[in-house]
């Protein structure tokens, strides 16, 4: 009985399925360079410049997609990305190298910088499963071993080229492309759902009359967040918030209802997040506790939101918002007779952009929990509807 192939997950090969190096599967790997004159010769249309900051894991981010114009595209044709090209960051720092996604339609035509990849499958390999195959976690750390060395991680073509691929049969790519894909286009929905919800609320606060201009320390108070020690850390239902964001759950709040979180140190310093009901706040972010009686928590969200705290932050090695500077900040305030009226019209916004936001953590887990299972066969696609009726 011949042996078992085993892969780069560690996994044996169900029957059917092969393991191959991906040269030649594909018809090009190569990555692209950067037009003469940098950033200067960037336009605000023309044909789109695809660089390693647009390329996320499973989405295209659109936010910073730079331009250029015909000429400097023709003397780039060589890297031309053409439509469900696979695009594979091959540098960079952090989280940033490795990351994949399947290029969309619309910013097609488009060219490549030096730092992103452009992965063209033959014939056997459906691009959007090998987009999923390379976005494995064990894969990521499979190709990263692989890596140039030296101060700076990269990842070359002949690196690429001899990736070893696991190969089911193409009907099985297809339904793993599908069954995933059905997840990030949902996850896409309800990103844009929020955006637009919170993009709505934004407006509906913004011509609201201001009646009041005041110091923000005379309307709200900045409160500084809790630490949570190791053995304080009990599981529950109450979310926690840091100045990321919510970073996890506890079993007791810190907040009596709605809360509008500050980050106050780090990356996130200034940035104001929504939690639609009580949390506990650690102590990397203040929580906002207004000070006037007729100023909700919606309200307080947007008032913060638009004080621009995060240009107040301090340029130092660990960057962070000091709340007697922030307290400085000249704010203006609606009418106090428009306040009950402008609430209600914005806690509907916010509960449907916090729902959307929920779900998209949900469906997330639920792609992050199925891709490896199913990519590397312990799953298979016949499975799918009993997992999910359990």
């Amino acid at each position: 009985m011949p042996e078992s192939v085993v892969t780069p997950l560690g996994t044996s090969l169900p029957a059917g399925w092969r393991l191959e190096r991906l040269g030649p599967l594909c018809s090009k790997i190569g990555s692209g360079a950067t037009p003469k004159g940098g950033a200067a010769v960037y336009e605000v249309h023309g044909t789109s410049f695809i660089r390693s900051q647009n390329v996320l894991d499973h989405a295209f981010l659109r936010d910073g997609l730079a331009f250029i114009n015909g000429y400097a595209a023709d003397k780039l044709r060589g890297v031309a990305v053409e439509p469900r090209d696979v695009l594979l960051n091959i540098t960079g720092d952090g989280d940033t190298i490795a990351r994949c996604c399947v290029v969309p339609a619309d910013v097609l035509p488009a060219r490549v910088n030096q730092h992103v990849a452009i992965i063209r499958p033959g014939n056997e390999l459906v691009p959007e499963f090998l987009q999923r195959y390379l976005s494995h976690p064990l894969i990521r750390e499979y190709m990263l071993n692989h890596n140039s060395g030296g101060s700076r991680r990269a990842l070359t073509k002949g690196h690429i080229e001899r990736f070893e691929v696991v190969i089911p049969p193409e009907a099985e790519q297809r339904a793993i492309a599908s069954v995933l894909g059905a997840l990030d286009g949902k996850i896409a929905i309800n990103e844009q759902i929020a955006q637009t919800a919170l993009n709505l609320a934004g407006a509906i606060f913004d011509r609201a009359a201001k009646a009041e201009v005041m110091q923000l320390g005379t309307a709200v108070d900045l409160v500084y967040g809790k630490a949570l020690r190791d053995s304080e850390r009990r599981p529950g239902e109450v979310p926690v918030f840091g100045c990321t964001g919510r970073i996890g759950w506890h079993s007791d709040a810190l907040t009596s209802g709605p809360s509008v979180v500050i980050g106050r140190k780090g990356a996130n310093a200034g940035c104001v997040s929504w939690s639609p009901t009580p949390c506990w706040v650690i102590d990397t972010a203040f929580y906002a506790k207004p000070k006037l009686g007729y100023l909700s928590p919606e309200l307080t969200y947007f008032l913060l939101r638009n004080a621009g705290l995060s240009e107040l932050v301090g340029d130092s090695a660990v960057p962070g918002l000091n709340r007697n500077i922030a307290a400085t900040e000249r704010v203006s305030l609606p009418a106090e007779s428009e306040c009950r009226s402008l609430t209600s019209k914005l806690a509907p916004l916010l509960r449907l952009m916090a729902a959307s936001v929920d779900e998209t953590r949900c469906l997330s887990a639920l792609r992050d929990m199925l891709l490896p299972r199913l990519v590397s066969g312990a799953l298979r696609i016949k499975d799918i509807d009993r997992l999910l009726s359990v």
